[in-house]
């Protein structure tokens, strides 16, 4: 498995809105990545590499996700901001949903680097040892829909992944998020794409941001959580989706990451353990498909390089095991 690593490009806005409109301190750093690559390192086959997608190919693929008045919006608005400013009057959230993440002078930069990474790791699933490549990028990109922002997020990594699946043959893409919070931008985008499916897994939307009730579209599948889940139920949820991604004939995966899932994390609502993710690799490992992994929630820094860990060790055991079973029946 290779790994990605997102090159520096600054700081993202040191606060945030809540529900109730009380600003708060972001939870949304570059410890996270660090946290997570250091849980990554600790396993045997992953390989760390550095982003390497150019300006002109990731113009492209932002282009392909998000409308064109968006793109120059944010990119006006966050150059005319200066130091320590934080632009919290923008009309750029989700229709419907409250405002919640501010713009800073280095939004634009950070965002641009997080969907660079995740694209680097398209590129990377070439010659990515059992075809799986997982992007560290930051900030999340999940709530970023065609033209709004939201969650922390900016640019979606996810379904840039998918236009960047598409450029290299790829035809119907699936994309599975595990995320805590449903992924709306991700589903707007892909809507009307006849080629593309979402499946989700999260805490009912109503519970937990985005607070709108569900979308619905033929190609959107989701398991939501009223109540948090046991670690069984959870990972029957995966399970299902799963075997979602086989009937719909996909033939590349994207994958977005959420660790927010877990006990004691500060925008979360569910007690799962670390260990859990052991189970969602080893799930994973068994959609015998190109994937991409994007990194999205997970905000508890004592606990997500543990996460990451318990997903990289059981998605490569179990590979490693059906590869070895497949050898020694063809023998």
């Amino acid at each position: 498995m290779i790994a990605i690593r997102q090159r520096p490009a600054g700081r993202g806005p040191r606060n945030l809105r809540n529900r109730g409109g009380v600003t708060e301190p972001t939870h949304e750093a570059d410890a996270r990545l660090s946290a997570i690559e250091a849980g990554l390192c600790r396993v045997p086959g992953v390989e760390l590499r550095g982003a390497t997608v150019g300006d002109a190919e990731l113009d492209r693929h932002l282009r392909a996700t998000h409308r064109d008045p968006y793109l120059r919006e944010l990119e006006r608005r966050c150059a005319a901001l200066d130091g320590e400013q934080q632009d919290f009057d923008h009309d750029l959230s989700c229709p419907g949903i409250e405002l919640d993440t501010p713009l800073v002078r280095e939004t634009v930069a950070l965002a641009r680097e997080g969907t660079r990474t995740a694209l680097s790791a398209v590129a990377a699933l070439a010659d990515a040892p059992l075809r799986a490549a997982y992007a560290l990028c930051r900030p999340p990109g999940h709530h970023a829909g065609p033209s709004w922002l939201g969650g922390y997020c900016i640019y979606n990594h996810a379904a840039a992944c998918v236009a960047a699946l598409r450029a290299r043959g790829f035809r119907r893409v699936a994309v599975l998020d595990f995320d805590f919070h449903f992924g709306n931008g991700t589903a707007a985008i892909l809507a009307d794409d006849p080629e593309a499916w979402m499946l989700s897994v999260h805490c009912d939307t109503e519970r937990a941001f985005p607070y709108v009730p569900e979308p619905r579209h033929p190609r959107l599948q989701t398991i939501a959580f009223r109540e948090p889940p046991s670690e069984a139920d959870y990972l029957d949820a995966i399970a299902q989706l799963r075997e979602a991604v086989r009937r719909c004939g996909s033939e590349a995966l994207v994958v977005s990451v959420g660790f927010d899932g877990i006990a004691g994390d500060p925008h979360g609502g569910w007690k799962l353990t670390p260990e859990v993710f052991r189970g969602v690799g080893s799930c994973l490992a068994e959609i015998d498909l190109p994937q991409c992994w994007v990194q999205e929630g997970g905000y508890a820094l004592d606990r997500v390089g543990a996460c990451a860990k318990h997903l990289a060790e059981g998605f490569l055991t179990t590979r490693q095991g059906r590869m070895r079973a497949a050898g020694e029946g063809d023998a």
